[in-house]
Parts: C-alpha cells; sequence; structure tokens
C-alpha cells in the first residue's frame, strides 16, 4: 500500500518536486485499483497513463484490451454453440419424428411403400445434417477450449504482474 504525505504548500524546487511526486503516486495508486479491478473482472475502467512512455500504463491498456477480445469471441464461440446445439436437436426431433412415423405405418406396408422409400430419403438427409452439425459444435467447442486456455494463461499473467505490482508497491 503506498501512502505518503508531502508538505504541498510549499512554491521553491522542493514543492515542485512533491506535487509531481504525490501526482506521480496519485496515478500509480489509480493503476493498483484499476488493476485489482480488473482481478475481480471488472474491464470497464480505462487506463490513464503517466506519459507516453508510461509502460505498466500501456501493459495495462492493451492487456484490458486483449480480455476484453478474448471475452468477446468466448461468448461468439458461446453463441455458435448454442445455436449448433439448436440445429443439432432440430436434427434429432426430425429424425425422431420420421422414425415414429416408419414405426406407426408398419402394418400398411403393402399400400404405404412410397411414403416409406420418402421417410428414408428424409432421415438420410437428417442424418447428413446431423453429421455436419456435429462437425460444426466440434470445431466450436475446439476453439473454445483454446480461447479458455488463452485466457487462463492470460489470468495467470495478469495475476502474477499484480503481484509483483503489489510486492514492489509494498514499502520494504
Amino acid at each position: 500500500k503506498i501512502d505518503m504525505v508531502m508538505d504541498q504548500k510549499r512554491t521553491d524546487e522542493l514543492g515542485k518536486i512533491s506535487n509531481a511526486l504525490m501526482l506521480y503516486i496519485k496515478k500509480i495508486k489509480h493503476k493498483i485499483e484499476i488493476t485489482q479491478g480488473i482481478e475481480k473482472g471488472n474491464l470497464s475502467k480505462e487506463i490513464d497513463l503517466i506519459s507516453d512512455k508510461d509502460v505498466l500504463g500501456l501493459a495495462l491498456q492493451n492487456m484490458t484490451i486483449n480480455l476484453r477480445k478474448m471475452i468477446s469471441n468466448v461468448l461468439d464461440n458461446s453463441m455458435a454453440l448454442a445455436e449448433s446445439s439448436g440445429t443439432l436437436s432440430a436434427a434429432a426431433n426430425e429424425i425422431a419424428n420420421s422414425t415414429t412415423e416408419m414405426s406407426s405405418q408398419s402394418g400398411e406396408i403393402s399400400n404405404a411403400s412410397n411414403e416409406i422409400s420418402s421417410n428414408i430419403s428424409t432421415m438420410a438427409s437428417g442424418s447428413e445434417e446431423l453429421s455436419s452439425s456435429i462437425q460444426s459444435i466440434s470445431a466450436t467447442s475446439t476453439e473454445m477450449s483454446q480461447n479458455m486456455m488463452f485466457v487462463s494463461e492470460s489470468i495467470d499473467k495478469l495475476s502474477n504482474a499484480i503481484r509483483q505490482v503489489s510486492q514492489k508497491s509494498q514499502p520494504a
């Protein structure tokens, strides 16, 4: 924790240095608060840079942007997976309906041979659709797994960076 109180009423060189140091400490405290917020999942805060050479500030900005993108990708992939699951469910229902229809007509084989042929074609197309949906779900699941591994690695890096900043900001 950074706690420092300086006499800010001075107007000489020491006062100017004191004011500049207090401003720097205030901005570092702000970065610590934002980092703690990121650690808790809050990616909505903007990081103010001390200067254009503020390496820590730039790293926090880039990390926040990257985390937002990753979360967006995970959400997009989740939506795609949900959509694929709906398609898979519809195909399964279509196959189930076709099978039920075929079972109810088994007693009328002589009169319904053309209808059975049609239902078999429907089942084949449903199977192709099911196969396509399964492939889509598999690809989406693989991508989500990779994104989750990337998010996990990023969180580990973030936690380490936060820990290092926290350790460096504590008095010896």
